[in-house]
């Protein structure tokens, strides 16, 4: 394999660091939405429990 398809530029570099941090905060929103949707369900659970 030819070096020059090896190298990669700070520009490809910069780009795949801006990727990664986009998916990993699409990421992090998606888990603190599921986290808030099972809160909700456990409260009614509780409170069908109570009742």
């Amino acid at each position: 394999m030819p070096l020059t398809e090896i190298v990669a530029t700070k520009q490809d570099i910069a780009n795949l660091e801006v990727k990664i941090e986009k998916v990993s905060s699409d990421l992090k929103v998606k888990i603190e939405k599921v986290q808030a949707d099972l809160e909700v369900k456990i409260e009614r659970v509780r409170t069908d429990l109570i009742r």
